[in-house]
């Protein structure tokens, strides 16, 4: 569960269900703008928007009986928002370090 962060984008690589806690749906004025100034839309389709605590344990009910269910829009995304997941990407990026250096 996470809310207006990167750490969904993050947890898109283990391919598991999302659900977000989008606290600002109904918000106006600045509080509007902080939710609306991202593209928070795709990601959210991605997942479960919970905007009301009481439907938590629906929702997280929803997901854990069927956590397949977004998992082609969570792909697709995470192969958008990550270029290669290989499991070299901390040597590529040493290694880039490194040659900067000399």
């Amino acid at each position: 569960m996470t809310d207006y962060s990167s750490v969904a984008e993050e947890f898109l690589i283990f391919d598991r269900p999302i659900i977000f806690a989008d606290h600002l749906a109904n918000a106006t004025g600045r509080d509007r703008a902080h939710r609306d100034k991202g593209d928070w839309e795709e990601l959210f389709n991605a997942g479960e928007r919970v905007t009301d605590k009481s439907t938590f344990e629906e929702t997280l009910a929803k997901v854990l009986s069927a956590p397949d269910a977004d998992a082609p829009k969570r792909r697709k995304l995470r192969d958008y928002v990550f270029e290669n997941l290989d499991g070299h990407c901390a040597a590529r990026a040493a290694k880039a370090i490194i040659s900067m250096r000399t």
